[in-house]
């Protein structure tokens, strides 16, 4: 378990706040590439973070119906999973956006 700490602490900042399940499987803080598709916003607003959790700064406040193409999903802090957008905006909670046919 130290060897898989120490792994995380050095690809995270240092102000997350990890807990012994995030610790207990390092490959959850790395991202899988995935087809890219679109999702649709399902609330007023969502934060668009510089990375896969609420520990990462908000980027910018998307509003409305916009549109995203996810890339990439993660596991990270804050949300279910986590959606990074295509062209490297940043990381949006995939538990507040539909998906659009």
């Amino acid at each position: 378990m130290q060897k898989n700490r120490k792994w995380m602490e050095e690809r995270l900042p240092p102000s997350a706040a990890m807990t012994e399940q995030y610790y207990a499987n390092p490959a959850q803080a790395c991202w899988d590439e995935v087809k890219p598709y679109p999702v649709c916003i399902s609330s007023w607003a969502l934060h668009i973070r510089g990375g896969p959790g609420t520990e990462y700064p908000v980027v910018r406040i998307a509003r409305g119906e916009e549109v995203f193409t996810v890339t990439a999903h993660a596991f990270g802090i804050g949300a279910s999973k986590w959606g990074r957008i295509e062209g490297g905006e940043g990381w949006i909670s995939l538990d507040f956006v539909r998906h659009v046919e």
